[in-house]
């Protein structure tokens, strides 16, 4: 078997014996074919975050494992999402910090005589190449921490391929297959986290031939000089917030009312007002229904109503959703069940139709399709699997989920929104108590260019005011979430958060000092309007 091995195996399996068994796990010994290297414990389809987490536990526990990955090891997240969009988002920051508010505080970038001050730009080429070497860094360590890995006996080894389920001469799954080699690792259990892959609509003619996903968005060479970024969801908003950060004449083409329907309008309307004061051009309730190019290379959208231009763009960035990533698995002949979006169904503890075949992270019907959420679901599993001290352990909570969007400003959610807690617990038992305001960090600028600042909770009156639900806007808002995610996750009330000394002055301290908010929820249309505080756009910020 073509393996890159990770540490030499052989210890006594005797302590995660319990817990196979327990996992009713189907035994594939003797069903090897000839060239299979050997029996492993574990295979894991798919060397992104939640299979590198899941293979790196279950190896500190005593099992052989075998990964499977034909990429780059770090999945979406390392190689085209979280990282390289972060350090992307962070370069758009210092520029828009060092054009606009520099000279808040007094600062000045021209000759010391006239102070004037001279815009900052992002020489693009330099951006993309470091931060591809940034990434490609990441690649080798993920790769130093398999071979390094194990404890007990425990081991990794990587198959560089691709690869589908194998079964043996009686049809039953007991391992993995190379896609290309035809290696065959035998395992007692098999975890799929093969993660998700960017959807173009069906639905829209040419968008899969001439538009770009984005995967495409960290290949660019530069921003494009014009730019259609179709969609609404947290992809769309974040992308088209750097690219107009960047300098691209940037629209939005949003189906629905509102970006990210599934967070409280209130806050959706800030991130509206914030993105069309930055210079998007902000189309809701519009739908695509092809993309065609014509001769001078431009691309025209056309809209459903009678086929009429939308315009023309130097490129058409679709970010319409992302799709299980189940095909060439063997999955169906296999008799895995998938539900009707081709993610594979699982029950609480990841547990397929197959019992010994285990299925994580976005390629699962599991809520949260982020990056923590599959770490922590491959190491629970992994623990269920082979430790067992982690016997009764219950399975992985998915109800509070703290999350970020990288937008201008950033928001952060966790738990519930008031939405769907008053669908899960009638409106009569919810209570939002808010606060907006503006951060001290603009409290030297000028008010055009000021950002809002918006934090809301939601809490249970039923239940002593639980905090179902805390979400904001602003800046820092990335970095406030987490603790606060924590709070809800304990079942904190808003009497424990009130009872907290703040650490002053900050932003976070604010969340103390919310107030009720209406309780008849149809006044509220009109009562964010000094939100909508106008930003200037940054210019032409990148050469090259």
């Amino acid at each position: 078997m073509q393996v890159a091995a990770a540490m030499g195996a052989g210890a006594s399996r005797g302590a995660w014996a319990a817990a196979a068994q327990r996992a009713r796990l189907t035994s594939a010994a003797g069903a090897r074919s000839a060239s299979a290297s050997g029996e492993y414990d574990l295979a894991v389809l798919g060397g992104g975050s939640g299979g590198l987490a899941t293979a790196r536990r279950a190896a500190e526990h005593g099992a052989r494992v075998v990964l499977a990955e034909g990429g780059r090891l770090g999945g979406t997240c390392v190689n085209v999402g979280c990282v390289p969009k972060k350090v992307t988002w962070e370069a758009v920051n210092t520029l828009e910090a060092a054009n606009h508010d520099l000279g808040a505080f007094g600062g000045y970038s021209g000759p010391d005589d006239a102070r004037s001050h001279v815009e900052a730009k992002i020489h693009y080429p330099t951006l993309k190449a470091r931060r591809d070497a940034y990434v490609e860094r990441l690649n080798g360590i993920y790769a130093s921490a398999l071979k390094n890995a194990g404890g007990s006996g425990g081991s990794i080894d990587i198959l560089r391929e691709d690869a589908r389920l194998w079964k043996d001469s009686d049809g039953h799954v007991a391992g993995v297959e190379g896609k290309e080699t035809g290696t065959v690792a035998s395992a007692s259990s098999v975890v799929i986290a093969t993660g998700s892959t960017p959807l173009f609509p069906a639905s829209v003619a040419g968008a899969a031939e001439l538009g770009s996903d984005s995967d495409a968005f960290f290949t660019w060479s530069k921003p494009p000089a014009s730019v259609a970024v179709v969609g609404g969801g947290y992809i769309a908003v974040e992308l088209a917030g750097m690219l107009a950060a960047l300098g691209s004449e940037t629209t939005m083409l949003v189906r629905g009312p509102q970006v990210l329907r599934h967070i409280d309008p209130q806050i959706a309307d800030v991130l509206h007002s914030q993105l069309t004061s930055a210079g998007v051009d902000l189309r809701l309730n519009t739908g695509v229904s092809a993309v065609t190019k014509g001769s001078d290379g431009l691309l025209e959208v056309a809209s459903p109503d009678a086929q009429l231009p939308l315009g023309m763009w130097d490129k058409v960035l679709f970010a319409t959703g992302r799709a299980p990533l189940t095909q060439g698995l063997g999955l169906r002949d296999a008799g895995i069940e998938l539900n009707d979006a081709g993610a594979i169904v699982v029950d609480p503890h990841h547990q397929t139709s197959i019992p010994h075949v285990f299925a994580i992270g976005d390629v699962a019907n599991t809520p949260g399709d982020l990056t923590p959420v599959a770490i922590k679901a491959g190491r629970t599993l992994a623990e269920w699997l082979f430790n067992p001290a982690a016997a009764g352990a219950p399975p992985l909570d998915y109800a509070t989920i703290p999350t970020v969007m990288f937008t201008h400003p950033p928001i952060g959610s966790v738990g519930l929104s008031e939405a769907e807690a008053v669908a899960k617990f009638g409106a009569d038992a919810v209570k939002v108590y808010s606060a907006s305001f503006t951060n001290l960090f603009y409290g030297l600028h000028e008010p055009a260019d000021k950002q809002p600042t918006l934090m809301r909770i939601v809490v249970n009156t039923a239940d002593s005011e639980r905090v179902l639900g805390i979400h904001g806007i602003g800046r820092g808002m990335d970095e406030i979430m987490q603790g606060f995610g924590v709070a809800v996750t304990m079942g904190a009330t808003k009497a424990d958060l009130d009872a907290t000394i703040a650490i002053h002055p900050t932003a976070g301290e604010e969340l103390r000092a919310t107030v009720p908010e209406a309780s008849d929820r149809s006044s509220r249309p009109g009562e964010l309007a000094e939100c909508r505080v106008p930003r200037r756009r940054a210019s032409a910020d990148f050469v090259g």
